[in-house]
């Protein structure tokens, strides 16, 4: 046999460059000692037959080789057997001499497999009628199995690793796993299992104290069991959970038979305190109004102080109103309580601004008979009376005619939104039916009665006087509400009222 050996190297050439330098030989190897083996189970496995055989090569011809081994020294032989025990590790050389004197000796170390071992398990407590379960192999060691067979003992066989089986009849069933390795070792398991029909039934109860923001949930069982395994819908295997989420949750428990039940759902409504916080405007004019969630069965406490010594104190209410207050600044608590104990509490501020001083209004009438009147305020105002749609200005000043008996609101808004209002009423028009005889014929000297209607109910006048071609008549004037009806003997009158 004839073996290239090339040697490379590296050399600084010229110009400081790399320069790859190489040498080739070619060497004659006369002889190489080399052996394969291979194993063949005995029984179970616990010991194998370890079968060695020659795989030397040579330039020359061979003189007889030799062999150590647990056998001894053999000597001439192609190939060499003996046992050996299942995960030993055994030495074995070959020498090898060439006619011409060469001679080769090679040495290794063979590990004898390990005995093979066949157990399995079901992935449940047990068998439950019509109920899939996962059977799974434990074998060792894995890389050597070649099959596996598995015999549920009801006339159904099975050559995948690990299958799914369902019962659909109760009773007792023998399960054999067979399994043949690589080497030929026939090994199997077998237990016996009983499928049962299940009775579990239960249902979920939940639990929370009220200054808890979460919930204990706890499978109730009413009948069946023993419970094996519990697995809720939040992937969670415990006997009991704790929750902090409003959702729906479900458990499936597993009884020692391997049955199974599922849960309605539990809807969980997680009652914390103040869901929503103090809720409501912190910015008001003469008011507060603020409230918290009625959900939860919370009993709420609310504690105020304010500026001039103001302080007050509600229980028990989901909310707080208070008309009417000073300007400042009022320090609100709310303390949520179930009653027993103070689970929580929140603070706001709230800031009053106080209603703006109302305006100043000035009445001026420009004449009475129509109730034609100039109202004036100090500052721009919205007008408006009842109803909205006779009148809605904003302005300083407004001019009014016809609205007599009538009352006009001046309504001033601050900066703040706030509003004041001043209230002004309009005199009522003072206006005459009828002016005219009352004699007529029965009047011989025809002596003309004046007879005065007011149309409206009459205000307070500070005087009044009849006149005769604008010459006041004695004796006819007054200052009450009332005027006197007149009697004079003439064709013409006139009346004022001042």
């Amino acid at each position: 046999m004839e073996e290239v050996v090339k040697l490379e190297a590296d050399w600084l050439c010229e110009n400081d460059t790399i320069c790859k330098v190489s040498d080739v030989e070619t060497l004659r190897i006369p002889v190489i000692s080399d052996f394969e083996w291979y194993f063949t189970c005995i029984g179970n496995g616990e010991e194998y037959l370890v079968t060695v055989q020659d795989a030397s090569r040579a330039i020359d011809s061979l003189d007889v080789n030799e062999w150590e081994s647990p056998n001894g020294i053999e000597v001439g032989l192609h190939n060499i057997q003996f046992e050996a025990i299942a995960g030993n590790i055994i030495e074995v050389c070959l020498r090898q001499t060439t006619l011409e004197g060469y001679s080769c000796r090679e040495c290794q170390m063979i590990v004898v497999p390990q005995s093979p071992v066949v157990d399995f398990e079901i992935g449940a407590p047990g068998f439950c009628l019509n109920t899939e379960v996962q059977m799974i192999p434990i074998l060792t060691p894995l890389e050597d199995i070649a099959s596996v067979t598995w015999d549920f003992g009801d006339n159904s066989l099975s050559h995948i690793e690990s299958p799914i089986k369902k019962y659909t009849d109760t009773g007792e069933y023998i399960i054999t796993l067979s399994v043949i390795t690589d080497y030929g070792c026939h090994v199997e398991n077998v237990d016996t299992f009983e499928v049962v029909n299940t009775t579990l039934s239960g249902e979920i109860i939940s639990s929370q104290e009220y200054c808890s923001d979460s919930v204990l949930l706890t499978f109730n069982l009413e009948s069946g069991g023993p419970i094996a395994t519990w697995e809720w819908s939040t992937g969670e295997t415990d006997t009991t959970i704790v929750v902090s989420m409003t959702d729906s949750y479900r458990v499936t428990v597993t009884d020692t038979n391997g049955c199974t039940y599922r849960s309605d759902g539990e809807e969980v409504n997680i009652r914390l305190p103040f869901c929503e916080g103090i809720r409501g405007d912190l910015s008001q004019c003469t008011s507060i109004n603020l409230s918290v969630c009625t959900g939860g069965g919370y009993d709420y406490n609310w504690f105020i102080i304010g500026p001039e010594g103001y302080s007050d104190t509600l229980l028990s209410s989901y909310s707080y109103i208070r008309p009417n207050l000073a300007a400042g600044i009022y320090y609100v608590t709310v303390v949520a309580t179930d009653s027993i104990f103070d689970c929580s509490e929140r603070s706001v501020e709230v800031e009053i601004f106080g209603s703006p001083d109302p305006p100043e209004v000035d009445l001026s009438i420009i004449n009475c008979m129509p109730s034609q009147v100039l109202l004036s305020a100090d500052t721009i105002v919205t007008w408006t009376t009842t109803p909205v749609h006779l009148l809605n200005i904003t302005a300083t000043e407004i001019a009014l005619t016809h609205f007599g008996g009538r009352t006009i609101r001046a309504t001033f808004t601050d900066q703040n939104g706030c509003t004041s209002l001043k209230l002004t009423p309009i005199p009522m028009t003072i206006n005459f039916s009828s002016i005219g005889t009352g004699c007529g014929e029965a009047c011989l000297d025809s002596v003309l009665a004046g007879l005065v209607h007011l149309l409206g109910i009459p205000g307070i006048f500070d005087e009044w006087e009849w006149r005769l071609e604008g010459v006041a008549i004695s004796g006819a004037s007054g200052s009450n509400s009332k005027v006197d009806t007149l009697f004079i003997d003439t064709s013409y009158l006139n009346k004022y009222i001042t």
